[in-house]
């Protein structure tokens, strides 16, 4: 955290702004990767860096697949054993939370960015999923995920009975129980 203070606060290092600008863009894919809202909030409205709802969904929900993890995005920065170790154990001891980095791109974006990653997450969901069921993910499980598409859809506007490319959300919660169980009660409604 500290590091990142530091170098948006020392504007005036000799790089060129195109270095510095994806340097900015990597360090905020990380904080993404590794759900670190802190760092996120720092570097999400400073100039020439951004991320589309695509980008931001991939980051978020890092998949585990037959117990080996994908590679992660930090392989991009280092190889140092020794460095990937020490994040991946900083990682694991946090209290990871879906909302509040969602929230952090939701606040101040368009409906139709939130209505895209609502829509990202619903297609990355649907298409995770273990044989037996269960998600592929590190950090969220189902009532997480769950919770989050509630709060898009109240920012969004969204019913619950809107569709993906012809498919109803309903289609993409399978076999999220909870959020079908959501989207069936309110869609009721």
């Amino acid at each position: 955290m500290q590091l990142v203070k530091d170098l948006l606060a020392n504007k005036d290092n000799g790089w060129k702004e195109s270095i510095e600008s994806s340097i900015l863009q990597t360090s905020l894919e990380l904080a993404i990767a590794l759900h670190h809202c802190e760092i996120v909030e720092l570097l999400k409205n400073k100039p020439n860096i951004s991320t589309d709802p695509a980008k931001l969904v991939q980051l978020c929900f890092l998949p585990t697949c037959d117990d080996k993890v994908y590679e992660h995005p930090l392989k991009d920065v280092t190889t140092k054993a020794d460095v990937l170790q020490a994040t991946r154990n900083w990682h694991n001891s946090q209290s990871c939370d879906l909302n509040a980095l969602l929230q952090i791109f939701c606040k101040g974006s368009d409906v139709d960015f939130n209505l895209k990653v609502l829509e990202e997450i619903f297609r990355k969901v649907h298409t995770s999923t273990k044989s037996d069921g269960d998600l592929v993910f590190l950090c969220w499980n189902e009532f997480i995920i769950c919770e989050a598409f509630k709060m898009l859809i109240k920012v969004t506007g969204s019913s619950p009975n809107e569709k993906i490319a012809g498919f109803p959300y309903l289609m993409f919660s399978m076999p999220n129980i909870p959020l079908a169980s959501f989207l069936i009660r309110e869609g009721r409604r």
